[in-house]
């Protein structure tokens, strides 16, 4: 009888410890999935201005920071030509917790790096100096 308890208790602990575990796994990569998200709305919105603006830029930064993310980079051109290349490169890290092998909690800075390229279709009018 105590045996059997004794089994069950064992069993118990290990599968809250593995289910822990499975649920830590993937939250990487639900945070790798809003990360994309939020920087492909900026880039949709690069590519529909011809450039990203510094007031764009900032609420990148900012959107990514509500949302936890400590921004390292932001890089992009304010303002392409038609028919340039258009890079945008985004670098955030994100403190993540972890369960190691002694089932102790432990802190991970997980880094999320978004680039994304496209060509400039904006024809911009210059105004020609006399």
């Amino acid at each position: 009888m105590i045996d059997r308890l004794l089994v069950m208790v064992i069993g118990m602990v290990l599968m809250t410890a593995i289910s822990v575990q499975l649920l830590l796994c993937c939250l990487p990569l639900f945070r790798r999935i809003e990360f994309d998200a939020v920087c492909h709305q900026y880039a949709l919105l690069m590519d529909q201005s011809g450039g990203l603006t510094g007031t764009a830029a900032a609420n990148l930064v900012q959107t990514l920071q509500d949302r936890h993310f400590t921004v390292t980079v932001v890089q992009a051109p304010e303002q392409a030509a038609y028919g340039d290349i258009m890079t945008m490169t985004v670098q955030a890290t994100f403190t993540d917790m972890r369960l190691t092998m002694a089932l102790q909690m432990e802190e991970v800075n997980a880094c999320f790096v978004y680039e994304a390229s496209m060509v400039c279709r904006i024809l911009q009018a210059f105004d020609a100096v006399p």
